[in-house]
């Protein structure tokens, strides 16, 4: 099979994944992407927690291309990147690279002084056929991996997401750092360890910045949930060192503060899930809470921002501005059409995670030029439009729209 070729039914498989994913439209509020949360003010006031996590997110993206840990390490002390050099690789699921093609990484803020903040990326969906193909099963739905026992003991109505997604998960929750210095340290593991150490050194409390870009955002969301069906072994943590807890204090104070930072979230939950993360405080018992979830994203970024409806995609005469022909709106409607049957059969209704728990950052129209792809005037075939979707979708475009520095990845085609 000719490049050509292999490029298209990648593009066609790809394309078929984003309309899966992508369901419901954001509809996400104009806000300044550089608002900041008063409860990371130490944090904050040296860096824009968006540009941080952000890049983080595209060098964990990254990292399948480099060629060993030490390179990730000099990239990380690059003072000319929005982390400024100052957040120490902790944590590397290097395992991932050859099963899996994707990666999680744990940065340490090396200027805090309790040494008690960290920031968790994972790694969002490749180009590699294997990667789409396993990401694409959203025609089942699945309970939730790290969903709170009590919790579904209590209530009719578990968080359901898609299975794919649920899956993609638990193979980040199984993996290995091999190089840590704890035997057989996966992710739990280490957050779990270290928030028994800050406990017994007096070090708390626990900020952990949950990020990833695209899938990343996704497994990002879910794999935050850990720590709250955790909440049995956390609190035996506290009760041995004393730890105080207050289930009415949401700011910023509690042993364990989360902070979700997303970039172009797709869709994969029910509303079941939404009403999971509005009981969050109630579950964290005074010791785990989200204290904030925010999402950005591009405007003609198609992942995040798909319409309503997908049999839409067939008749829309242009996308921002770029005219596109009838015969590539016909061959995409035939695409289109079996997933939208797919979906209607199994009653699957996936919706955006906006409301009371998510507050959306539209970065507004994409003007970073794009580095492998010459926009055409009209877009006329499958193979274009598949680069004009990655060309908003890409990590850099969200960096600069950001005002970060984007990462070696510019350079690279994605």
């Amino acid at each position: 099979m000719n490049k050509n070729k292999t490029l298209k039914v990648i593009v066609l498989i790809f394309i078929i994944r984003i309309c899966f994913i992508s369901c419901t439209k954001t509809n996400p509020i104009a806000v300044n992407p550089t608002n900041t949360n008063p409860t990371t003010k130490s944090i904050e006031n040296a860096y824009n927690p968006a540009q941080v996590t952000m890049t983080l997110s595209s060098l964990c993206d990254e990292i399948k291309s480099m060629s060993d840990r030490q390179e990730l390490v000099n990239y990380l002390k690059n003072t000319s990147f929005a982390t400024k050099g100052d957040w120490e690789l902790v944590w590397l699921d290097e395992l991932s690279k050859e099963n899996y093609k994707e990666c999680c990484l744990i940065t340490q803020y090396a200027q805090d002084p309790k040494k008690s903040t960290y920031a968790i990326a994972f790694g969002g969906t490749s180009s590699d056929l294997h990667n789409i193909l396993f990401d694409l099963n959203i025609g089942q739905l699945s309970t939730m991996c790290f969903a709170n026992l009590n919790y579904l003991n209590q209530h009719h109505d578990k968080p359901l997401v898609s299975k794919g997604l649920n899956d993609a998960t638990i193979l980040y929750h199984n993996a290995v750092d091999i190089h840590s210095t704890l035997v057989g340290s996966t992710i739990k593991s280490f957050l779990i360890d270290a928030y028994k150490r800050a406990a017994r050194e007096g070090r708390l409390p626990l900020n952990l910045y949950f990020t990833g870009h695209s899938q990343g955002a996704a497994v990002a969301v879910l794999y935050a949930q850990m720590l709250f069906q955790s909440i049995d072994e956390l609190k035996s943590i506290s009760k041995m060192y004393g730890v105080k807890t207050n289930k009415d204090d949401l700011n910023g104070n509690l042993p364990i503060n989360i902070y979700l930072y997303t970039f172009a979230l797709p869709s994969f939950g029910t509303q079941s899930l939404i009403n999971y993360m509005d009981n969050l405080q109630q579950i964290g018992e005074g010791i785990v809470g989200l204290q904030c979830f925010n999402n950005y994203s591009i405007q003609q970024d198609e992942i995040p921002l798909m319409v309503d409806s997908l049999g839409a995609i067939g008749t829309t005469p242009n996308m921002y501005g770029y005219p596109t022909t009838p015969s590539l709106y016909k061959e995409l409607s035939l695409i289109v059409k079996p997933v939208c049957n797919a979906l209607a059969k199994s009653n699957i209704v996936y919706t955006a995670l906006y409301g009371s728990i998510q507050k959306n950052h539209n970065l507004g129209m994409n003007t970073v030029s794009p580095a492998n792809f010459k926009v055409p005037a009209v877009i006329t075939n499958i193979i274009d439009f598949g680069h004009y979707i990655a060309w908003h979708h890409n990590h850099n475009a969200y960096l600069t729209m950001l005002g970060a520095t984007p990462t070696p990845s510019a350079d690279k085609e994605k």
